[in-house]
């Protein structure tokens, strides 16, 4: 069986700072509700039974889902802004950056910074600039649009499989297209770091030579494959035990694995960073999701 489920939610009046004159008015900064915004999307379910006999049963699950995020509306006749800047990638010894646009057309979570090209034999960086030059330095004005940190698909599978007595499932889920901002990368990637505090190797690959400064190269791809959990049991046979219905002993395990492509630590990350306008940020100070076993016994009577 399987469900098909297509929608169009539109959200309105969303609350935001704005600037503002002064006078008329006491404040520069004021909250309206004003912004519009846009969900659209399709949602697939899939479940079959592959195999079932007297001795082995196999269910396979799948869900796909795809959504287009947009911001319609930011102004209105009172409160107007072309585009809102979000987000900071401030590394020591440099000035912070913000990361992201709230931009009418867009998603939420638009990565929005120079276009990054190379490190010269100077130990630069090399950008491209609104001209399309290469040059070692951008202003505001060179900055582009260099992703996006929603994806394009996200997908799980699930799969539980019984022989005779034993019982074994384990699911899989991921995304693809997403785009995620590796601040570690980014923050320890000058050879200043190089003893004591940096694990990377990109001092040495890239020879950097000046404060990092936030780009495209360190907004990688962060579509994954994770095994979420899996698990593994054996049912006892209780005919004759009047007392006990049921004695199941099991093993699981969570996070398993992830394949990505994706350098930092975990490519699924805390998305309400800046209050939820600048997503797919790993921060410096981002711990990855632990690994897990556990082994227990289900008695039932």
């Amino acid at each position: 069986n399987g469900t098909i489920e297509w929608y169009d939610k539109r959200t309105r009046d969303m609350l935001y700072t704005y600037r503002v004159p002064t006078p008329p008015y006491l404040h520069p900064d004021m909250m309206a509700n004003v912004g519009d915004m846009r969900n659209t999307g399709i949602e697939l379910a899939l479940s079959l039974d592959a195999i079932r006999t007297s001795d082995f049963f196999w269910n396979t699950s799948v869900t796909l889902a795809h959504n287009k995020n947009e911001i319609t509306s930011l102004s209105d006749d009172v409160y107007t802004t072309s585009r809102i800047m979000v987000g900071d990638a401030w590394v020591r010894g440099g000035s912070g950056r913000t990361t992201h646009v709230v931009e009418e057309g867009y998603p939420v979570g638009q990565f929005y910074g120079p276009e990054f090209i190379r490190i010269d034999d100077e130990g630069k960086y090399v950008f491209r600039d609104k001209d399309g030059k290469e040059v070692n330095s951008v202003t505001a004005e060179d900055y582009t649009y260099i992703g996006s940190a929603q994806p394009d698909l996200t997908f799980g599978w699930s799969n539980r499989f019984n022989y005779k007595n034993w019982d074994f499932s384990f699911f899989l889920r991921g995304t693809l297209g997403n785009k995620v901002l590796n601040m570690g990368r980014m923050t320890y990637g000058h050879p200043g770091y190089l003893i004591g505090a940096n694990a990377l190797n990109d001092p040495l690959i890239y020879q950097l030579k000046v404060v990092p400064e936030y780009s495209s190269l360190y907004v990688e791809d962060a579509s994954h494959v994770r095994l979420d959990n899996t698990s593994l049991g054996y049912s006892f046979a209780t005919e004759g035990i009047n007392w006990l219905e049921q004695a199941r002993i099991y093993v699981t395990g969570q996070n398993l694995f992830v394949l990505t492509s994706y350098k930092g630590l975990d490519p699924e990350v805390d998305e309400n960073r800046n209050n939820g306008l600048a997503p797919g940020v790993e921060d410096r100070e981002y711990y990855p999701k632990a690994r897990t076993f556990s082994v227990g016994v289900t008695l039932t009577f």
